[in-house]
């Protein structure tokens, strides 16, 4: 796209319609920042092609179609672009289970699923892409099988959609769902790589985060989007170059996965770069919030599978075997966000005692 395509759009774009992050500008900027992605980003489309389905996703029709919204079971090797979504699952959510797998095939009750899902529907709608996959209706919750073989697959389901949707909001004043008002907005629009909410404060979010190549961020009063390549904003919407390196978390982030989608292995500090970086996230991951304790290392398998592709080295309990004298030396962090000590063992085991995974708190 060209810049000129931005000026007109910011001309139809006006202040009326971006009123909320829900409204019908968010969308055209939305669109506007994909297709140029696509189109000219080489560092976020160099490997692109159309990808494989995940076992189930979300049929969400289109826009001015009357047909249900249902899960859709794909067929061997189907392929199509799809969108995925990251956010905090609520406290009773409505879950795919081998008893209601038929009928939610047929059509998924649509208004009993919560608010957060009904608008990232919304939006993958208004995108104009087809399918949307959400963990809680597209992995079967009571089947222990399933769960572990898909979690496997993590690195592929963010990795390889379309653009992921993060809800990176929380519930207030009884008001549901990742929409909110812009009208005490903070107009700088410029909060690094994502904005900051809840989704920072969640152990499973992590991975999402640094797999995803695209991500559309919903906060409490913008909408950001980033990508290898650039990051933008509502109250930014030209963008600017994303910063490649650096010692910075973003920095870090932006660096795996330009070398996970194939990009500059042949420096000279790739190995080292990657290594340390993986030492960066579990850092971070350690202070990070998980509902169950027995996820700790699950909830980081889809940045393992990447990295162990990508390296041909072995994740054993959350070190890698060619770095296991240096990974050994860590210590549990005594006080976290000055309070009394969080890091315990676990009620039950985990991973070996040599390992950062075998005690619950920050390290």
């Amino acid at each position: 796209m060209k810049a000129d395509d931005l000026t007109c759009l910011q001309k139809v774009v006006t202040d009326e319609t971006l009123i909320t992050t829900g409204s019908r500008g968010v969308y055209s900027l939305a669109s506007y920042w994909l297709l140029r992605c696509l189109k000219s980003h080489r560092e976020c489309t160099e490997h692109d092609r159309v990808p494989k389905l995940p076992k189930r996703v979300i049929d969400v029709g289109s826009s001015d179609s009357n047909d249900a919204i249902r899960v859709h079971e794909t067929f061997p090797e189907q392929k199509d672009y799809y969108v995925a979504l990251s956010y905090r699952w609520d406290k009773d959510p409505i879950k795919l289970l081998a008893e209601n797998l038929q009928s939610y095939k047929i059509a998924l009750p649509v208004q009993d699923l919560s608010q957060t899902i009904q608008d990232a529907i919304e939006v993958t709608r208004k995108l104009g892409i087809k399918y949307l996959w959400v963990d809680a209706l597209c992995i079967l919750q009571d089947s222990k099988a399933e769960w572990e073989s898909e979690i496997q697959w993590m690195d592929q389901v963010y990795r390889q959609a379309l653009l992921t949707i993060a809800a990176n909001v929380e519930p207030r004043g009884g008001q549901p769902g990742m929409f909110r008002s812009r009208e005490t907005r903070n107009n700088s629009g410029d909060a690094g790589l994502r904005g900051t909410g809840i989704l920072e404060t969640r152990g499973w979010t992590l991975q999402e985060q640094v797999l995803s190549r695209r991500m559309l961020i919903f906060t409490e009063d913008e909408v950001y989007w980033t990508c290898i390549g650039t990051d933008a904003s509502i109250s930014q919407p030209a963008s600017t170059i994303a910063t490649s390196r650096g010692p910075t978390r973003e920095g870090q982030v932006r660096l795996l996965q330009r070398y996970l989608n194939g990009s500059w292995r042949d420096e000279r500090f790739f190995l080292r770069n990657t290594y340390n970086i993986w030492l960066t996230l579990v850092t971070e991951y350690s202070r990070r919030d998980l509902t169950n304790g027995s996820d700790r290392l699950a909830a980081l398998a889809g940045i393992q599978s990447a990295i162990r592709t990508m390296l041909g080295d072995e994740c054993v309990a959350g070190i890698w075997r060619s770095q296991l004298g240096a990974h050994m030396l860590w210590t549990a962090y005594p006080f976290y966000r000055d309070i009394e000590p969080t890091f315990r063992r676990a009620t039950e085991f985990q991973a070996p005692s040599w390992s950062w995974a075998c005690i619950s708190g920050p390290i």
